[in-house]
């Protein structure tokens, strides 16, 4: 799992980063943080990356009747399956989630993974063993995620990873209205298609509504039937950062052009997104050696094979109740606890 040395550990206080805590009335003793940095892959549509707090209380649970009074919209994330396995080790109580970037709770995050960067705060203990940890984390997930092995970096580093802007490459099961040509097909591939973008409308409500620019390149464009016998492709497309890809392939009504469907002369609907490298690279200043990777190489093929490789069984219930994770940009309450599965093993963030 690459790790440099069997049975890896994390370093003692010397090697952790104290950053300074001043509290409510500016003052406190510094607070230690472990930072550990990684890539997980996300195998199941359904499950967020951070915890899906329920829109209406942000969290605070008490009287909602959206989320039942439970304070979010999803059991699991990729945040929580980490943290209940971090945090009971670490004898800390509280932890956070830094990912390099994110996808939608419906969009699977396969391929090399997605970096991440995962913050304990105040741990009480620093002899961690990280080779049995990830063996941990990685058996509560089976099926649902995975992480890479885990090395202890600096607080710049997630500064690093958010900050990088990497070009993404996505496969899509896109619907077609028709039968196309392969010459028709052949024609869109290998050159970088120049697209302008106007806000999307599910996003309108929290981004500013103006046009961007950005370049896509399709790599992939394999016919075949899908659901029901429908005409549909399996679409291989590299996109620049901030390239919004569900919007490009359907148009949108006229808001991105040249839309797939344009290129194409069809009607085109994205079915199921999947996020399958995140470039890169993400160069660090202060952390040595090679980035976290995975020992195995995911086969686009070696899924083909499988029983449900688009994994549309829990397409329905992939974005519960119609509702899209909006970034948080006040953190609920750190003191509530998020429904954790394992008596002491809960998480909190």
């Amino acid at each position: 799992m690459n790790i440099q040395e069997a049975g890896a550990r994390t370093p003692g206080v010397s090697g952790a980063t104290k950053k300074p805590y001043r509290g409510k009335r500016g003052g406190g003793e510094a607070k230690v943080r472990v930072y550990l940095e990684g890539r997980y892959r996300k195998l199941a549509r359904g499950l967020p990356q951070t915890i899906f707090y329920c829109p209406k209380c942000k969290g605070r649970r008490r009287g909602c009747a959206f989320c039942g009074g439970y304070g979010k919209l999803t059991k699991d994330s990729v945040q929580e399956l980490i943290a209940r396995k971090v945090l009971p080790r670490y004898k800390a109580r509280m932890g956070k989630f830094h990912g390099a970037g994110r996808e939608d709770v419906d969009v699977r995050m396969l391929g090399g993974g997605r970096p991440f960067v995962f913050e304990v705060v105040q741990p009480r203990r620093f002899d961690v063993d990280l080779e049995e940890l990830v063996e941990a984390i990685n058996a509560y997930g089976k099926g649902r995620m995975e992480i890479t092995a885990l090395r202890p970096v600096r607080r710049k580093r997630v500064a690093e990873l958010k900050e990088t802007r990497s070009d993404k490459v996505y496969r899509a099961l896109v619907v077609l209205d028709r039968v196309l040509p392969e010459d028709r097909l052949q024609g869109i591939l290998g050159e970088p298609i120049v697209v302008t973008q106007r806000t999307p409308k599910r996003v309108a409500h929290r981004r500013a509504d103006r046009d961007r620019t950005r370049k896509v390149e399709v790599l992939e464009a394999r016919a075949f039937r899908g659901p029901e016998s429908q005409p549909c492709l399996d679409l291989l497309v590299r996109c620049e950062h901030g390239t919004y890809v569900k919007e490009w392939i359907s148009g949108e009504e006229g808001r991105s052009r040249p839309s797939l469907g344009e290129l194409l002369g069809a009607e085109t609907d994205c079915l199921v997104l999947d996020v399958w490298e995140i470039c890169g690279p993400f160069p660090s200043v202060e952390t040595k050696g090679p980035e976290p990777c995975f020992d195995s190489v995911m086969e686009w093929e070696q899924l083909l094979r499988e029983e449900d490789p688009w994994d549309l069984e829990r397409l329905k219930d992939a974005s519960p109740r119609g509702v899209t994770q909006a970034p948080t940009e006040v953190e609920p309450d750190p003191q509530e606890e998020q429904g954790g599965q394992e008596g002491d093993e809960g998480v909190l963030a």
